[in-house]
């Protein structure tokens, strides 16, 4: 489903954007830098910056000249570059989106960072552990801010604590229609494989247990990708999170349906056991995270630039997904490949 549901935000933010775009930008406006021309970027940052009051699409750069040319005048944007670098060379640019493959997190990033521009990331965040660490460290030397783009967790769907400690959980996601050979995601080279990808139902998982990183994996299975062995075409893994003192009775269960892109649809179905009574609860706008903040047509995309533009300016975002988090989210990614028997995904010459 997953691919299926991303072209329906994309298609749905682009009647969004038309129907409630933004006539006139607020003073002190963040012009935006896209780096690439990937399908992902109608959904990550250009549809939710045309309804953004602080933001303006400013620059797309790709190693195509033309394919920029013909992207900036497709999408709008201001100017185009044939370089990633002369992108970042601008000093217009306040900040960038990256959706490149994999492989190509860490050193964009890294020299975005460089070149004094704020960064928002798309996940995966690097391709191992030990390009986050790097990618964070760098972050903090600059001064500049840095988030991955796990986009689903800023929208108003919350799961209340008032249901306790969760004691296990249950987690999946698939890609259909399926990818098809060729595609960067069967490319060891540029770090792919199916757990870089879904990493959202590890991410998930250790936001729902409000958990660093797993104190073991229990057991991780990879299917090999025809393409190339090194490549996991599926994975299946059991982990076991610290957890505190609690009664291993549970007399509640949660189901959160389509917490990937809440916007299109969602439920969390709250039953207990006891009683067999199912209540169930959805949120689109506000909620006890947002409050009067939001609108009910902004897609999960959305409240994250909402997010990301506040912690540009200086003010105090609603929710925040900090760097130590994204290291810990590579690091599980890691702990679940050596488990498997996969090699981890290579690292970036840069820290050769």
């Amino acid at each position: 489903m997953t691919l299926f549901l991303q072209g329906y935000t994309a298609f749905r933010q682009y009647v969004d954007s038309y129907f409630h775009s933004v006539p006139k930008k607020s003073e002190g406006v963040l012009k935006v830098g896209v780096l690439s021309t990937a399908m992902i970027n109608g959904s990550g940052i250009i549809y939710p910056a045309l309804t953004h009051p602080e933001v303006v699409l400013y620059a797309v750069a790709s190693r195509d000249a033309s394919k920029a040319t013909y992207y900036a005048s497709k999408y709008g944007f201001q100017k185009s570059y044939g370089s990633y670098e002369d992108l970042l060379a601008d000093p217009e640019v306040d900040f960038v989106y990256i959706s490149l493959p994999n492989s190509l997190h860490f050193e964009w990033a890294c020299k975005s960072l460089e070149a004094g521009k704020h960064v928002l990331l798309e996940k995966p965040f690097t391709s191992n552990a030990r390009e986050a660490a790097a990618l964070v460290k760098k972050s903090k030397e600059t001064g500049k801010v840095l988030l991955e783009a796990f986009h689903w967790q800023f929208h108003p769907q919350r799961i209340s604590k008032k249901y306790g400690e969760i004691i296990s959980t249950d987690a999946a996601m698939t890609s259909t229609p399926a990818l098809p050979p060729g595609n960067i995601r069967w490319q060891y080279d540029l770090a792919g494989g199916s757990l870089m990808d879904m990493t959202y139902v590890l991410s998930f998982t250790r936001y729902a247990l409000r958990a660093s990183v797993p104190d073991a994996v229990l057991y991780a299975k990879a299917t090999p990708s025809r393409e190339d062995p090194r490549v996991d075409s599926a994975m299946q893994a059991r982990l076991r999170f610290k957890r505190p003192n609690v009664d291993p009775r549970s007399d509640t269960k949660i189901n959160f349906y389509n917490a990937m892109m809440p916007h299109i649809y969602h439920y969390i179905a709250i039953t207990d056991k006891i009683t067999g009574k199912t209540h169930y609860e959805q949120f689109y706008k506000g909620g006890p995270l947002w409050k009067e903040r939001g609108e009910s047509y902004w897609s999960t995309y959305r409240y994250q630039l909402e997010a990301f533009v506040d912690k540009v300016q200086g003010r105090h975002p609603v929710w925040w997904i900090d760097g130590d988090d994204s290291v810990q989210q590579m690091e599980s990614i890691d702990a679940v490949y050596r488990q498997s028997g996969l090699p981890l995904r290579p690292t970036s010459t840069m820290l050769a």
